[in-house]
């Protein structure tokens, strides 16, 4: 749990960052209006469709860093030398009549 919740948290900031970048850069360079950013009056304004896209693809790319290092933990798990089991004494009793 604490494996996933560190890979949500990575990849929200990391996604959140990214489009605070993009909404900077083409205000900045190609004079778009940012107003439709801020406006928040509906359901399906701009800002909220994307807040709700980057928290399922946190979501998702968690979950598969999640599976992946555990999927990746039990091969180098697995490839680890077991012991061998102790031999036990054969008992020198008759099991048939």
């Amino acid at each position: 749990m604490r494996l996933f919740l560190g890979l949500f948290f990575l990849a929200l900031l990391a996604l959140g960052g990214l489009t605070a970048a993009g909404v900077a850069a083409t205000h900045h360079f190609l004079h778009w209006d940012v107003s439709a950013w801020t406006d928040t009056s509906a359901w399906n304004s701009r800002s909220i469709v994307v807040g709700a896209v980057i928290i399922a693809l946190s979501t998702m790319l968690a979950s598969v860093g999640t599976l992946a290092w555990r999927f990746v933990m039990a091969m180098v798990a697995g490839a680890t030398p077991k012991p061998k089991k102790k031999v036990r004494a054969q008992s020198h009793r008759r099991t048939t009549t």
